[in-house]
């Protein structure tokens, strides 16, 4: 088998068998996600635990992956990215056989941080992995396809998660994994090679620890600040700690001969705006993705095969315009499409506003629908874009750092849509509405919804405005003139 020549274009046998295997691991990290998400109901009942416990199956898993992208992603470049990708194949394998196997809360919820553990190390690997098997030549398409194996997870996570639970038992949720991650390894180990080969280097661990615990203290501050307020003091203690502790992590970073986030990355353009543009298109996109089953359910009154049916115009948007977007990307440039999709996501979350009581379900899926062109038109070229920016000896890192980014942009944008629900359910959040059996005003929970979505679209549009100055003159002008040549021609 031959090794691809990434200066040159070279080609690769392998690529697009290399493609299959890293979207066939994001399938099954994101389908791990929504898959557990609609079992939750019965993985609450089935350890006789509060929902803020179980909570804690997914947000265990969310942590671990915030956590580790950063030094899985330095690894990958260190230690080669098939090896990295291979080990978090196996451990998320093993993950999900500990969960599968839980005899109680606490014990599910370790077996959900190792597969968190693993997950990271797919999602710092994957991109790099296909991005380096592609060259220069093809990868905004190629990681269009990744794109597909996320829609997927996200579509077929709450039908299979629903007939798993009902047909066998919850544990087959965590079962189904198995064979497609001995599957992966088997084909990693025998049938693919490394193509960025090993090198000196060693992983800043004062620096992970330190950005970990950053990073832990400020996401259990946006988890928690609703429920426990955000002026309590566990929550200021635990916001002071993470920026206390963030600076501290950035001075030593600036100071070390192998950082783990290397922030010299930062001073590419390109690189810089299109992490701001992936993290405005997550935050603003989330709420949707959330909290539209609440309004779904509760509002309008429709049962879980409807609220299904509407939520998975989504992914199966996202699976249909990322791959175009994609090797659209490949011709045009990656640019415009990313500044578009922003647009057009913010403009979807903007009309969510309209949305009402009486509101039939086309009026939500078509909705839907345009967010979800919005976010399929960014995802692909942005990725290629920051990762092509980044250069090939930091294709891991700069993965890494582009996942860390969206992460963080969801994290926010679901806390400040809880937050917004909650006053807008005069301070009950939702945890505490679930647990008290209901809703006391279905009116109060669409208001707060709207409002939410309309703070999403902020974000997109401040976002787009930030994305479009950050890119330079260069590039303003190019839009500028590009804008007035077709108001000349239409009035032509």
């Amino acid at each position: 088998m031959k090794m691809v020549d990434v200066e040159n274009g070279a080609e690769n046998p392998q690529k697009w068998f290399v493609l299959a295997l890293a979207a066939t691991g994001t399938f099954m990290g994101m389908l791990d996600i929504t898959i557990v998400n609609v079992a939750l109901p019965t993985l609450t009942k089935a350890f006789d635990t509060r929902i803020a416990i179980s909570q804690w199956y997914m947000l265990g898993y969310a942590l671990a992956i915030t956590i580790l992208l950063l030094p899985a992603g330095k690894a990958s470049d260190i230690f080669g990215r098939r090896c990295i990708y291979g080990l978090g194949v196996v451990v998320f394998t093993a993950g999900s056989i500990f969960s599968g196997l839980a005899i109680s809360s606490g014990f599910l919820i370790v077996a959900r941080l190792i597969q968190g553990v693993g997950t990271a190390m797919l999602t710092a690997a994957g991109p790099a992995l296909v991005t380096e098997a592609f060259g220069h030549s093809g990868r905004g398409k190629a990681l269009g396809f990744i794109g597909v194996g996320t829609a997927l997870g996200m579509l077929l996570g709450p039908l299979v998660g629903g007939l798993l639970v009902h047909y066998a038992n919850w544990r087959w949720i965590f079962f189904v994994n198995v064979p497609i991650g001995i599957t992966l390894a088997c084909l990693l180990k025998w049938h693919v090679i490394d193509l960025n080969e090993a090198r000196e280097g060693k992983i800043d661990v004062p620096g992970a620890v330190l950005m970990g615990i950053a990073l832990t203290a400020l996401l259990l501050a946006m988890t928690y600040g609703q429920t426990l307020g955000w002026l309590s003091a566990p929550i200021d203690g635990a916001i002071v700690l993470a920026i206390v502790l963030g600076v501290w992590f950035i001075v030593r970073e600036l100071r070390s001969a192998e950082p783990v986030l290397d922030l010299r990355l930062f001073h590419d353009r390109v690189f810089s705006t299109q992490n701001i543009a992936g993290f405005a298109n997550y935050a603003a996109m989330i709420p949707s993705a959330v909290f539209m089953p609440f309004y779904l359910q509760d509002v309008l009154h429709y049962g879980a095969n409807v609220t299904g049916f509407v939520l998975a115009s989504s992914p199966f948007t996202l699976a249909v315009v990322a791959p175009i977007s994609g090797a659209y990307s490949d011709k045009v440039g990656a640019w415009g499409l990313v500044l578009v999709g922003l647009i057009i996501t913010g403009v979807g979350s903007f009309l969510m506003y309209g949305l009402t009581a009486d509101s039939g379900w086309f009026a939500v899926v078509w909705r839907i629908i345009l967010l979800s062109v919005g976010s399929g038109l960014l995802v692909s070229p942005n990725s290629s874009a920051a990762l092509s920016a980044a250069g090939e000896e930091n294709l891991g890192m700069a993965s890494a750092i582009l996942a860390l980014v969206r992460n963080s942009g969801m994290v926010l944008g679901i806390a400040l849509a809880a937050a917004i629900i909650s006053t807008a359910m005069r301070g009950h959040s939702l945890t505490q509405a679930l647990e008290a059996g209901g809703y006391q005003s279905g009116t109060d929970l669409l208001q707060g919804l709207k409002e939410a979505f309309l703070a999403g679209a902020g974000i997109a549009f401040i976002g787009a405005i930030a994305f479009f100055i950050g890119s330079g003159p260069e590039k303003m002008s190019f839009a500028f003139n590009l804008i007035r040549k077709r108001l000349l021609y239409n009035r032509g």
